[in-house]
């Protein structure tokens, strides 16, 4: 199990009844409830023969049931690739081609998870997930970043940004951008609220 699934159960553990995510003011979820909706997750992506290390698409908007995904991915030791749903169709498919999944996950408009397989590769070990940039200098590129590497910078953040559980994180940057694991990586590594 990767590093930032253990410390965030530890946070579950510590926070149980905290407000992880604060949505609109109409739904929130505790940190307990983001354990059992990705464990649920998890395990339904388990059913569909997922081995670890393969690299699995995100296609849902920036939301709960985003990083709901994001750790059940993650706990099931696989990587991930954010694809907006309202991404021109174009990005969409050259994302798709690059990178070759394992599958796309993505959500109904009835709120139930689905599941594509696409293919049964595995990929690089320990890699968290796959970013693209926004091609302002050709192609857009593709970079892998490894759990190993993102454990530091979230770490160096909580502590300059001095997060604890009582703080409150604004969720505003795009799924697109490497930047909104920062606002989600700070805020459940600190035992915050997510807004």
């Amino acid at each position: 199990m990767n590093d930032f699934i253990k410390r965030f159960q530890k946070i579950v553990k510590k926070f149980p009844n905290n407000i992880a995510l604060h949505v609109n003011n109409y739904a929130s979820y505790t940190y307990m409830d983001l354990e059992q909706k990705s464990n649920a997750l998890a395990s339904f992506l388990l059913e569909k023969n997922i081995t670890p290390n393969c690299l699995i698409v995100l296609m849902i908007e920036k939301s709960a049931e985003y990083i709901i995904a994001l750790l059940a991915v993650w706990k099931i030791e696989c990587a991930f690739i954010p694809l907006d749903p309202e991404l021109p169709i174009e990005r969409k498919n050259f994302i798709l081609k690059e990178t070759n999944p394992a599958g796309i996950l993505y959500k109904n408009n009835n709120g139930n998870y689905y599941y594509d397989l696409m293919h049964n590769n595995a990929y690089i070990l320990n890699l968290a997930y796959i970013i693209f940039t926004s091609g302002s200098s050709g192609f857009p590129k593709g970079a892998m970043i490894s759990h190993a590497g993102i454990m530091p910078f979230i770490d160096a953040q909580i502590k300059a940004f001095n997060l604890n559980s009582n703080s409150k994180v604004l969720f505003y940057i795009s799924t697109q951008f490497d930047a909104s694991i920062s606002d989600i990586g700070t805020t459940l590594l600190s035992g915050a609220t997510l807004v």
